[in-house]
């Protein structure tokens, strides 16, 4: 919640929230936290987007799996823009992995 106020576009979602929840490209604001059809809107935030990927993948959670299943681990929680990319290339670049 707190790297929302890192970036214009999200502080700006969160004004628009703040009046109408969910609005129409179904972004809604449960408690304070912006979620994206249901899942929890990360947004541009590179730092968060990382702790994602690293308890999704990285963790036993997460065992190193592949691009498919991580993807779709993450995808079930989770959205930020072009995450499905983000996800593959982390994956890709996972030296453990390779």
């Amino acid at each position: 919640m707190q790297g929302y106020q890192d970036d214009e576009l999200d502080k700006q979602l969160l004004t628009e929230l703040s009046v109408q929840s969910p609005n129409a490209k179904e972004f809604s604001l449960p408690d304070g936290l912006i979620r994206f059809k249901g899942r929890v809107w990360v947004g541009y935030n590179k730092l968060a987007q990382q702790h994602v990927l690293q308890a999704m993948h990285n963790s036993g959670v997460g065992g190193h799996s592949g691009f498919h299943a991580t993807y779709h681990r993450i995808k079930a929680l989770f959205a930020w823009p072009n995450m499905k990319d983000t996800v593959k290339m982390y994956v890709q670049e996972c030296t453990v992995c390779q």
